[in-house]
């Protein structure tokens, strides 16, 4: 499916939503992931930390067009763009967004109170480590042996008949 390199770009206002779009969620999670680091670090850190925000954002916007013009460009040509991996987790991340927006929505109205957030929040990697090691590997299918495969006896004096004339 094409995509459209003017979307891409647009999205990546927001570091990583265009490179979803195109279907890169590693790099988006990664751009994602360090974005928000810079805006936390901008809290705490003085310095001239804050010029890394629109370089970021420049750096997602050209590589999100980059990536859509190579997937549009697969496309023409009559092949399949290659999916990113998806860590398995498609509707998992939708259950979490969906679970984070609504804790989000209760602490702005002061029904609860998100203090113990900052001291349980690596029980969250740990569940994520513990998940990932419990997940059954992909079967692998063997590959294909770089060299030639024997050929039996009755083949070889079939061929060896052929080649003298003998048939």
């Amino acid at each position: 499916m094409k995509r459209s390199t003017s979307a891409a770009v647009f999205l990546s206002i927001l570091p990583g939503l265009g490179h979803i779009y195109v279907g890169q969620v590693g790099k988006a999670f990664l751009l994602g992931l360090s974005f928000a680091l810079t805006i936390r670090m901008l809290g705490e850190v003085s310095g001239p930390l804050g010029i890394v925000i629109p370089f970021l954002i420049l750096y997602a916007m050209v590589d999100a067009h980059r990536a859509a013009v190579e997937v549009n460009r697969i496309v023409a040509s009559g092949g399949t763009p290659p999916k990113g991996p998806d860590f398995g987790l498609t509707k998992w991340w939708g259950y979490i967004l969906i679970g984070l927006g609504v804790l989000f929505t209760l602490e702005n109205f002061d029904l609860i109170d998100f203090e113990w957030v900052s001291r349980l929040w690596p029980l969250g990697l740990i569940a994520l480590g513990i998940f990932i090691l419990r997940r059954r590997p992909e079967p692998t299918t063997p590959a294909a042996p770089s060299y030639p495969e024997p050929v039996p006896e009755a083949a070889q004096e079939e061929i060896a008949g052929e080649e003298s004339g003998n048939v």
